[in-house]
């Protein structure tokens, strides 16, 4: 049964005639009348009395009136409130973020984000490893680094200083730290995915690649690197957003900060589909225009 004739036929019932029930629906008299008419042939009964000044309903076409105008009216309700899915943020978002990131800069932004937009539940997974967005059904990820992988969209979020630092008792014991290459005899403490045996700093003369001699510890997790530097176990690479607030606090110091590293970029990461929830999107720009309020966007 074709459910636009059927509506044609409410409208016809409710408003008692074709004329009327054509200029509701936007139609012309004669496209409704044979719309009537094909359901009527679709049903194999008759559906109306028909006189040249008026039309009634026939006893069958009472009966499925009173079927089908409840049963439309829902139809009708249900629509309105997918459209009103579809446009307003809701439901629930599953979002990942690298553990360091997630307890510093992104616990107030999905904080703020969900005082924005009640309707929609959180769902945060803290991990630093690479998870897989489809095949675990997470909405969204914050991804340092560099990313290569084309079942996902990558867009740059904001990009991160970094530098190099220990506490003040370690550089109490090593204060002739003056220039690049007096890095290389230290204790190092190395992050899982920047482990390297250089460290290449950039200086206004240019380029410079320091070899590291002792590796005296490998982590994956960025805030224990953060807890080890301080604790004097050696020196380390920390993002800002790590480092900025410890050194204020005089916990650390920065080594030669007339270098600096290659900043670290984060990106904002989704499954590559053709629909985005209003709820992702939602997401999407309120995580970028916070990161431009905290002076850290490109």
């Amino acid at each position: 049964m074709d459910l636009n004739k059927t509506q044609v036929f409410l409208n016809v019932a409710q408003t008692g005639s074709f004329t009327l029930a054509a200029n509701d629906l936007g139609m012309t008299k004669s496209k409704v009348s044979r719309q009537v008419r094909e359901l009527e042939e679709e049903l194999k009964v008759q559906l109306f009395h028909r006189t040249t000044r008026r039309i009634s309903l026939t006893h069958i076409g009472q009966l499925f009136f009173n079927a089908c105008e409840p049963l439309v009216a829902q139809l009708q309700e249900t629509e309105q409130v997918l459209q009103s899915k579809i446009t307003e943020p809701s439901g629930v978002l599953r979002v990942t973020y690298p553990s360091a990131l997630g307890l510093t800069l992104f616990t107030r932004i999905t904080n703020d984000f969900i005082k924005a937009y009640p309707k929609v539940q959180v769902e945060v997974i803290l991990s630093d490893s690479t998870e897989d967005l489809v095949g675990q059904g997470i909405d969204c990820a914050i991804r340092g680094g560099v990313l290569d992988d084309s079942s996902i969209i990558c867009r740059l979020l904001f990009s991160c200083e970094r530098g190099i630092y220990a506490s003040p008792d370690y550089l109490a014991d090593h204060q002739d730290i003056e220039e690049p290459r007096d890095l290389t005899s230290l204790n190092w403490v190395s992050f899982k995915t920047w482990r390297q045996n250089t460290i290449k700093l950039i200086g206004e003369s240019g380029n410079l690649k320091v070899p590291i001699q002792n590796q005296v510890m490998n982590v994956n997790s960025l805030l224990f690197l953060q807890t080890s530097l301080i604790d004097g176990v050696g020196v380390g690479v920390l993002p800002s957003f790590l480092s900025d607030s410890q050194v204020r606090e005089g916990k650390l110091k920065r080594l030669l900060p007339e270098y600096r590293l290659e900043d670290i970029d984060f990106y904002l990461v989704y499954p590559n589909t053709s629909f985005i929830s209003p709820a992702l999107q939602a997401f999407k720009e309120f995580c970028y225009q916070r990161v431009e309020q905290l002076g850290l966007s490109n």
